[in-house]
């Protein structure tokens, strides 16, 4: 997904559909970013399509990027909690994953040329837990997934979504 060049240009993919409620959900996000500066990120369950913004109060459970800081954001529809994750770049190639109000994180190798060939940086692929937003938990509802980027400035900023999982578990 690509902003365009212009200043508070937008690009968003959705679900067309309202099937997807956060209380029963696990999904992953596989994504990179060409730069964290200047842009508002969002991915995950939202109850509308409008546009989200970093003080959004809808229902809600995702992940924002906001002018180069991650954060995990859940909100009832009255109250919005949001917590930022330090020490990710966005840049480089991670799996995300919300499980209803749990956030977490699994890294992924990292390829680099040197003298022109390629080197691999290899990482243990564990998921790593970032927040458990307990206090304020989206509703018990239908959502639509929703994959947004904007750029706050006049370059092109993109994010690459490699790939989406989606599973329900339910308790019974």
């Amino acid at each position: 997904m690509s902003s365009g060049v212009t200043q508070g240009s937008v690009a968003m993919a959705n679900y067309n559909n309202l099937r997807f409620n956060p209380l029963y959900a696990e999904a992953v996000w596989k994504m990179s970013m060409n730069d964290m500066d200047n842009s508002l990120v969002f991915f995950g369950f939202k109850e509308t399509l409008l546009e989200p913004t970093i003080d959004m109060i809808e229902s809600h459970a995702g992940f924002f990027i906001n002018d180069g800081k991650l954060y995990a954001s859940t909100a009832d529809g009255a109250t919005q909690q949001i917590i930022e994750i330090v020490g990710i770049d966005a840049t480089l190639n991670y799996n995300y994953k919300i499980e209803y109000n749990k956030f977490s994180l699994m890294p992924l190798p990292v390829y680099e040329e040197s003298l022109g060939l390629p080197t691999i940086f290899s990482v243990e692929r564990v998921w790593k837990l970032l927040t458990t937003l307990s206090n304020i938990i989206p509703e018990n509802k239908v959502h639509y997934i929703v994959q947004y980027i904007k750029s706050a400035t006049g370059g092109t900023k993109s994010i690459t979504f490699n790939r989406f999982i989606y599973k329900e578990v339910y308790a019974d």
